[in-house]
């Protein structure tokens, strides 16, 4: 029986994307913003992928996670 990926099975590449959108919009912070906020703990991200972090249509590692929730404080 061949194997199946989880990414398949699964409706979106991560489950928090929402959620740290929603946080980021809760604190008044805009999106460029966010990116200069990450940018200043290290993880230099492009635009475009913060984008689809909050689409949930990129996954995220749990080090990348850690970051965004450091730079909403």
């Amino acid at each position: 029986m061949p194997q199946r990926s989880i990414h398949r099975l699964a409706k979106s590449a991560n489950i928090v994307g929402k959620r740290l959108r929603k946080l980021r919009e809760a604190a008044g912070i805009s999106h460029v913003a966010m990116l200069e906020l990450l940018r200043a703990k290290g993880w230099d991200i492009d635009p475009a992928v913060l984008s689809r972090i909050e689409q949930e249509r990129r996954s995220l590692t749990d080090i990348e996670i850690d970051c965004f929730l450091q730079a909403l404080g």
